[in-house]
């Protein structure tokens, strides 16, 4: 993905809070390094006038040095703010996309949908077969691997099932997904993110914002 696309991504996706604090660091490199170079050929500007004699020669450095400390105290309270913000934020999105529905129903909702059979979750092929052949992830001693990520803004909620059959699946966690998932897996191979996203989603959001990976999330809850 080119730059401008990742830009226009995150522009698209991010909460307005967090593209701000996108454009600031923004301004933040243009001090750093813009600044870094104007203080490089003011200091040889003037060296040359003065012959290099003198404390006039160390006020462009001197100056860079103040904006870049500034802009850095100002960048480091905008990012607490923002995370703060962040948490609160996907919180409530979770809170409100992810709720309590009963299994039945969820589960009615995926054999609609062809997400899933009777026997297990529906790979997707080109090739065409019959109902009862149609290549599955079964639930007979399935597992999950659970990869929550936020990305250009984005939260995604990976789940990956496979069976012992070697049979797998990527999928794209919703509310249907999630209702059922709580009930019909054996094993999940990443369980404490995932058991965490079910009954605490508070706790869930805060690790994510910290962390922003699966493994290190599993690392933090089962060194508890």
């Amino acid at each position: 993905m080119k730059f401008n696309e990742i830009l226009q991504f995150e522009k698209e996706n991010m909460p307005e809070f967090q593209w701000k604090l996108e454009k600031f660091l923004l301004v933040f490199l243009v001090v750093l390094l813009g600044g870094a170079l104007i203080a490089l050929v003011m200091g040889l500007v003037i060296g040359f006038v003065t012959n290099g004699v003198g404390i006039y020669l160390f006020i462009p450095e001197f100056v860079w040095i103040d904006a870049v400390t500034v802009v850095t105290v100002m960048l480091v309270f905008k990012v607490r703010r923002v995370n703060s913000k962040l948490r609160e934020y996907y919180y409530a999105k979770l809170s409100t996309e992810f709720v309590d529905i009963d299994y039945e129903d969820a589960k009615q909702y995926l054999l609609d949908n062809e997400v899933i059979s009777e026997g297990g979750f529906i790979i997707e092929n080109d090739e065409v077969f019959e109902e009862s052949t149609r290549p599955v992830v079964s639930f007979d001693k399935n597992q999950l691997e659970f990869y929550p990520k936020i990305w250009g803004g984005k939260l995604f909620l990976v789940v990956v099932l496979s069976d012992r059959s070697g049979n797998a699946i990527e999928l794209q966690l919703d509310n249907f997904l999630y209702n059922f998932l709580r009930y019909k897996v054996d094993v999940a191979v990443n369980s404490r993110p995932f058991d965490l996203f079910c009954n605490d989603k508070k706790k869930f959001v805060d690790l994510l914002v910290r962390y922003n990976s699966a493994e290190k999330m599993e690392k933090k809850l089962s060194a508890k």
